[in-house]
């Protein structure tokens, strides 16, 4: 789109078309230049750059402990176990944010995703059930149990 060149705005009505024209180049401009990403499906989205951090500092720390293995009072030990907690808990609340700001901008067939999550146990996918299930009798022989009724039992 060909915006006319920069003159004195004299205006509210020149100011809004404007602002309307330089909108809608960066728009085509973002839609014609930036390459959509296409993350891996099995990609941990609520990753961030601290966690990378606090990982790196967990690592250090569990080559230090591996090497002071033979001292187990060792002050880095403890220090370990500390940071372990604080990683852990750092995750949660990462996936816990993640999750808070998937519900705030999902859109309606995000609504619907994110139901199913909230609905379905975890696993994979497939209807959960006992499967069938063989019982040796007494008298040695084999029977199969089918029914939820007779699995219980």
């Amino acid at each position: 789109m060909d915006i006319p060149l920069p003159t004195h705005i004299k205006s509210a009505e020149e100011l809004q078309q404007a602002a309307s024209d330089l909108t809608t180049t960066i728009q085509t401009t973002i839609q014609e230049k930036v390459k959509l990403s296409k993350p891996c499906p099995h990609s941990k989205r609520w990753w961030n750059s601290d966690l990378r951090q606090l990982k790196k500092e967990l690592n250090k720390l569990s080559h230090t402990c591996m090497r002071q293995r033979e001292v187990p009072d060792h002050p880095c030990h403890r220090e370990r176990k500390t940071k372990a907690y604080k990683y852990g808990e750092a995750i949660l609340k990462a996936k816990c944010q993640h999750w808070t700001d998937f519900l705030e901008e999902a859109a309606n067939h995000n609504l619907w995703t994110a139901n199913s999550y909230i609905k379905e146990p975890t696993g994979d996918g497939g209807k959960t059930h006992i499967p069938t299930l063989k019982v040796i009798m007494e008298n040695s022989n084999e029977r199969e149990v089918n029914s939820n009724k007779e699995k219980v039992c």
